[in-house]
């Protein structure tokens, strides 16, 4: 086909601007004119991002599935990306903090902000926080005698602070730390991370914006001011997070239901108001008094409309009837059968996933443990390795012939028995949550 100077014209003009954009931007760059142009794509961009870019794995996987998460939700991490200049640290280096609630969608935004600076053709290297735990018998505990995750105690400050000033100054390589949540146990990592100018380094973890892992006491704030800095709070309300957490729970970490809201209610809510929320409110106070900013990112879903999301809805229902299934099952059996007819009922049934999930709460644990040790050392160690490492028969396993070796020792039955009555208690307050739970967001009976 042939081109018409009026046609051709009208194909080049396009280019003309653009060009014309550039040339304006090169010589007066203060204007940032070419922002303009690309600041309207990655506009476009947020419009149509259909989340398919993650970091790979599981857990990141799940949430954008199930969050109920949208563009318009993230448009404020767009608007701060463009206006604090960390998409044009060449030359320099650049930050980013991310902290937050438990599934307010931490990952989810880190994933959009690694895939936005990356259309901008800038590196990101990246940290959790949560790599950098001691090992749990170093943590500081709570009230109830439970491993206090949630305290800023809990994580290696000093290495962090260490790992961070090294990027941030140097060009030299770290290896982050690997903590194994299962073990408790933190090791040597395997994976180096060296941060270069005009590459952004993005820090994640439910403390990344607390002041006591950035500043130190005597030369406080240890981040150089010529880094460019951004920081982020991601959160939703609690009615949207324990619908997600429960799913998320349940997919990635093969927790059942009744677990998530009994560590949702005893620990992770108690935690966020010892925690984490003090914390957030130290740093907004910090923050403004340096001249700086913390943007806030609410991920919050209409309670009434949390039912009709999919598939985060549905699951949701099923799980909570699965789980109230299961509670009707256990608490008649825990109010009149002794711990060995109770295992011998249970062991090999889909209800014995759901009693050693009580079992393993912390103070049930430390109970069994402090019993044992107080008949058998081997016992003991017998316990500790099967508790972390076994399935939920071969605990129940290990828990019966338990029974049966001091089967003739009263005090030992007796002890056992308190316990069943202290698990009693655990699920009926359980049961009492799951109604409450399904009247709430699904008003069933």
């Amino acid at each position: 086909m042939k081109l018409t100077n009026q046609k051709l014209k009208y194909f080049v003009k396009p280019f003309k601007i653009l060009l014309i954009f550039l040339i304006l931007n090169l010589s007066f760059g203060y204007l940032h004119i070419a922002d303009i142009f690309v600041i309207s794509v990655l506009s476009r961009r947020i419009r149509d991002f259909d989340f398919s870019y993650i970091r790979g794995s599981k857990e990141a996987k799940v949430e954008w599935k199930y969050f109920g998460l949208t563009p318009a939700m993230f448009q404020r991490i767009l608007d701060a990306l463009i206006e604090s200049g960390i998409c044009s640290v060449s030359g320099r280096k650049g930050v980013i903090f991310i902290g937050g609630t438990s599934a307010g969608g931490k990952s989810p935004a880190t994933d959009f902000i690694t895939a936005m600076l990356r259309g901008y053709g800038i590196n990101v290297k990246y940290i959790s926080l949560d790599n950098y735990y001691k090992d749990r018998e170093k943590m500081p505990t709570s009230p109830d005698g439970n491993f206090d995750f949630d305290s800023v105690e809990a994580l290696d400050i000093d290495k962090f602070q260490k790992h961070l000033h090294i990027l941030l100054t140097t060009s030299e390589e770290i290896t982050p730390p690997h903590f194994d949540m299962k073990t408790g146990k933190s090791s040597d990592g395997k994976d180096p991370i060296q941060l270069l100018e005009g590459e952004v380094l993005i820090v994640e973890g439910i403390h990344a914006l607390t002041p006591r892992m950035t500043n130190k006491e005597r030369d406080g704030d240890i981040i150089p001011p010529e880094v460019v800095r951004l920081m982020f709070f991601v959160n939703a309300e609690r009615d949207t997070r324990l619908p997600r957490r429960m799913v998320r729970d349940s997919e990635v970490r093969g927790y059942i239901p009744e677990a998530t809201i009994w560590n949702w209610d005893k620990i992770v809510v108690p935690g966020e108001d010892n925690h984490i929320i003090p914390g957030k409110i130290e740093a907004l106070k910090l923050a403004e008094e340096r001249g700086q900013k913390i943007i806030e990112i609410d991920t919050t879903l209409p309670l009434d409309k949390i039912s009709d999301i999919q598939p985060l809805g549905e699951v949701f229902r099923e799980s909570l009837i699965q789980a109230g299934e299961r509670m009707g099952k256990l608490i008649p059996l825990l109010e009149k059968e002794d711990f060995y007819s109770l295992i011998s009922q249970v062991q090999g049934s889909e209800l014995s996933k759901s009693l050693v999930a009580f079992l393993k709460i912390k103070s049930h644990q430390d109970r069994i443990r402090d019993l044992l040790r107080s008949l058998d050392s081997e016992s003991e160690k017998g316990f500790i390795k099967i508790i972390g490492e076994g399935t939920p028969d071969q605990i129940l396993e290990f828990l019966s012939e338990t029974l049966l070796r001091y089967s003739t020792n009263t005090s030992f039955r007796e002890e056992m028995n308190l316990l069943r009555l202290d698990l009693l208690g655990a699920m009926r307050y359980v049961a009492r949550r799951i109604d409450e739970l399904r009247n709430k967001y699904f008003s069933i009976p």
